[in-house]
């Protein structure tokens, strides 16, 4: 898989900006970066050695998920279960089409601080989009989906975070890496203290990224090593003995890596005090290695038999024993010639299973679902469910899936943080970006480094699966806590904590304006008459104008009635409650009606065009504000 090293921003006297030609490094530059190509190959092949067997996991478990065969023994029959091919698509599919939470916690903060925090927030989603379309731009998947199949077989995740600039604009690149071709060093505050990403590049990819002088150190047409190299000052890109891309200081605060793995396993010392990494950070396939294993030999040794029942073992008699068949006796309409009473063929009769093998192939069954999940979790139900085994299933789901989320959560986490950190450094142009909050709406916005660096710079991030009675449970505990004269909980904390809403003060206004209109009769009836003028139907609309205008003479707010009834103070000029002429019907201003309309057909209207008398009336509703300006 390509690295996509992109073009990494350098500090210099004009701020961050894209480097400059590709040119091999001066040597105060090197010193300066303490290392050359050898010695950054060197580091990586220590580091490979020192992991090898956890290299060697990485690629068994591949080979488990990709459900590859044994070469067969000749006249034996290879039978493979499909069982962790679609365990771990079943994770998968678990954490990508899971919910993904970015939010800061709104309990005890004023309004202005959680206005700037959902800016933030909305930063982060934003950003996260556009590194999914820098991937799609390079024909790879998303980063969820990445994500997802590293921490399902690998166990363990990462890769870098790049905040770029390309004609004046600052775009985000998020590239992840494969586990198995990452080497890193110890770990720190500010990320790893070094990490490398090791990619095979043909002389074409490299002369496309980093030029033709640069292509010119391709030792062959194909498989290239090249080695992207990150510190927590400087990024280089080297090949063999020489620089692609010469080191150059990002300028940044640490390391733009991040990595972690999954589990809550630490690594643990030997005797010998030494550390393997072989079993920390496991795949999926950690309880189920082995027993996948023996159930594949014997639905082998099963297989070969169902095939020998179709093609059994022939005794063939004859009288001094040399005797062959000229043909298949298997084929239809096979002749075998044979002489009676000395030269025989007979079945050599079929071979049995032992009577233990139903049993044994249960026992197996069990622990691959006690160590994945159960068989009813893929729909084979044989019966109804009730709720207490809905629970129970759910439990045991939890068991597999818990450990992948909090992978997945601590990633984004880790993401989040060094964009934000990029970002704040203020040498990068404002970010245009547009995506969805977690309750739907869409937004496109600029945000500059304020905003990444204002507020909390550790958003909580949270990865919600859709497993079964998750919403229902959900909302029940959010009416329970809302309901009776004292409720357990004010809203704001019901709608963030409980239902895990994003933009709480979006919401709670949006619920409030549905309130305000439905607490009105005449925001009720200003509201349909917008809505069927919206439509295009405006006959519908002027019923309801009507409605409407009764509404407001009945209540005092138009017409020559006073608010306050007779006796109540008079306007100017004589106008009752003191509204305005220009809000008053025509009746009230003393303007004659209009004349009546001749009896028998109308006359046909252009599409489009008011009905007769309607005009006038609309335009009188303009005035007071009920229909939008024209």
């Amino acid at each position: 898989m390509d690295g996509g090293n992109g073009h990494i921003a350098m500090m210099g006297d004009a701020g961050m900006g894209l480097e400059p030609a590709r040119t091999k490094p001066t040597q105060p530059a090197v010193r300066a970066f303490g290392l050359d190509p050898e010695g950054i190959k060197r580091r990586v092949t220590e580091h490979e050695q020192r992991t090898t067997e956890l290299r060697a996991r990485f690629e068994a478990d591949y080979d488990r998920y990709l459900l590859t065969e044994p070469e067969p023994e000749d006249g034996y029959q290879i039978y493979t279960a499909n069982g962790p091919q679609t365990f771990a698509d079943k994770v998968m599919s678990w954490l990508t089409g899971a919910s993904l939470l970015i939010r800061y916690p709104v309990e005890r903060k004023g309004r202005g601080q959680r206005a700037q925090e959902d800016a933030k927030e909305q930063f982060i989603i934003g950003a996260l989009r556009q590194a999914d379309e820098y991937l799609a731009d390079l024909g790879l998947p998303p980063l969820r989906d990445q994500l997802a199949f590293y921490i399902t077989l690998r166990g363990w995740y990462c890769g870098r975070v790049l905040l770029t600039k390309e004609g004046g604009r600052t775009l985000v690149e998020v590239m992840p890496w494969d586990p198995l071709h990452a080497f890193w060093g110890p770990g720190s505050r500010n990320g790893p203290l070094w990490a490398c990403y090791r990619m095979k590049k043909t002389r074409e990819e490299i002369e496309a990224e980093f030029g033709a002088s640069a292509a010119d150190l391709a030792t062959s047409e194909k498989d290239n090593d090249v080695y992207d190299y990150y510190d927590q000052s400087y990024n280089a890109v080297c090949i063999a003995q020489d620089w692609l891309k010469p080191p150059a200081q990002h300028g940044l605060q640490g390391t733009p890596v991040y990595f972690g793995v999954v589990g809550p396993s630490p690594p643990i010392h030997g005797q010998n005090q030494v550390v393997t990494l072989e079993h920390y950070g496991e795949s999926v396939f950690k309880a189920n290695r082995s027993v996948y294993q023996k159930l594949n030999d014997t639905l082998t040794d099963m297989r070969t038999l169902v095939r020998r029942s179709v093609k059994q073992g022939l005794k063939l008699y004859s009288a001094d024993g040399t005797k062959t068949l000229a043909s298949d006796p298997y084929k239809e309409g096979a002749v075998l010639s044979l002489k009676k009473g000395a030269d025989d063929v007979e079945p050599l009769g079929l071979l049995e299973m032992a009577r233990e093998t139903g049993a044994f192939l249960g026992q197996v069954s069990g622990d691959i679902q006690r160590g994945s999940v159960a068989h009813t979790t893929y729909g084979d139900l044989q019966f109804t469910l009730s709720g207490y085994a809905i629970n129970s299933l759910r439990q045991s789901i939890d068991s597999v899936i818990e450990p992948r989320t909090h992978a997945m959560e601590r990633a984004y986490g880790q993401i989040a943080r060094l964009l934000c950190k990029q970002m704040a450094t203020g040498a990068f142009a404002p970010l245009e970006v547009s995506g969805y909050t977690a309750a739907g709406n869409f937004f496109s916005k600029t945000f500059g480094p304020e905003v990444a660096a204002q507020g909390h710079d550790r958003p909580e991030i949270t990865l919600l699966p859709r497993l079964p009675q998750d919403d229902q449970a959900k909302y029940a505990m959010a009416q329970i806590a809302r309901e009776g004269a004292t409720p357990l909980l004010p809203d704001r904390i019901i709608l963030d904590s409980i239902l895990g809403i994003q933009s709480v003060d979006a919401i709670q206004d949006m619920l409030k304006e549905q309130q305000a209109e439905r607490a009105s009769p005449i925001a009720a009836l200003y509201s349909l008459i917008l809505a069927t003028m919206n439509q295009g139907r405006e006959d519908l609309a002027q019923i309801y104008v009507a409605d409407l205008m009764r509404l407001l003479q009945e209540q005092g707010i138009v017409g020559g009635v006073s608010p306050g009834g007779p006796g109540a103070p008079q306007g100017p000029g004589g106008a009752g409650g003191g509204f305005l002429p220009q809000v008053l019907p025509n009746a009230a201003q003393g303007v004659p009606p209009p004349m009546p309309m001749p009896q028998g057909p109308l006359p046909m209207r252009p599409p489009g065009a008011a009905r007769p008398g309607a005009s006038a009336q609309n335009e009188r509703m303009r005035r007071m504000g009920l229909f939008p300006p024209r």
